[in-house]
């Protein structure tokens, strides 16, 4: 009898600390009980990670929105409302594994709409105050969904801009290629290698854009090397 309250107590501890890790993402996800809640009614995944066949076995969603009710239990009071069959103890850790991956989901594909974000400001001339105001309105959002949300409405947003300026972006790039090249001194034959130079701006298309884009990192890196 001693030694299964033992286990039991272990297995507490063990569940404990789960649910804290859990209760801890969960807010990194920016998801309170309330949040929850009103995600559920608008029809918003909790989790978009694709999860395995054996994590859904374990961890389906029913199971899912029973364990986070228990998790924000424990999170806001320190109340362990969990069972402690071994069935739950699985799910919970399955649960936090799974949790962990859409947390780690979230954050790279932030990242890359926030470096795409980055590049069309600059290449836009956004103002930095419209810069700064977005970013500050998605930082205290953290990593929602909400968050990802508004990154992809401003990313297609200056997509549509920079197809609308297209002519007048691509200008700007070959003024800096022109001026980097008559700095690195190139002569017509080098500066012919970048057919594109010579094409109708208003024709150019996405590929041919990054072409340009390219170019003038390159030149740009040239100029560095030759300056060290």
């Amino acid at each position: 009898m001693k030694v299964l309250e033992e286990k039991e107590g272990k297995r507490r501890g063990d569940m404990e600390g789960l649910a804290s890790d859990c209760f801890s993402i969960l807010q990194t996800l920016n998801l309170s009980k309330e949040q929850v809640e009103e995600d559920k009614e608008e029809g918003n995944l909790i989790i978009n990670y694709t999860m395995s066949d054996e994590e859904e076995e374990v961890c389906p969603i029913d199971v899912q929105l029973e364990l986070q009710e228990h998790i924000f239990q424990w999170g806001d009071s320190s109340d362990f409302s969990f069972s402690l069959h071994f069935d739950t103890f699985d799910s919970l850790l399955t649960y936090n594994e799974v949790l962990k991956k859409e947390k780690d989901q979230r954050s790279t594909l932030l990242k890359r709409i926030g470096g795409e974000i980055q590049k069309l400001w600059k290449l836009l001339s956004v103002p930095k105050e419209d810069q700064l105001g977005f970013s500050s309105a998605c930082t205290q959002l953290g990593l929602s969904i909400h968050t990802i949300r508004r990154g992809e409405e401003e990313l297609e947003r200056l997509q549509i801009m920079k197809r609308e300026q297209m002519a007048e972006v691509v200008e700007r790039i070959r003024n800096e290629i022109s001026d980097l090249w008559d700095q690195l001194m190139f002569g017509e034959e080098q500066r012919s290698e970048f057919g594109l130079f010579s094409k109708d701006a208003s024709d150019i298309t996405d590929e041919e854009f990054e072409e340009h884009q390219t170019e003038l990192t390159k030149l740009k890196l040239l100029v560095i090397s030759l300056t060290i």
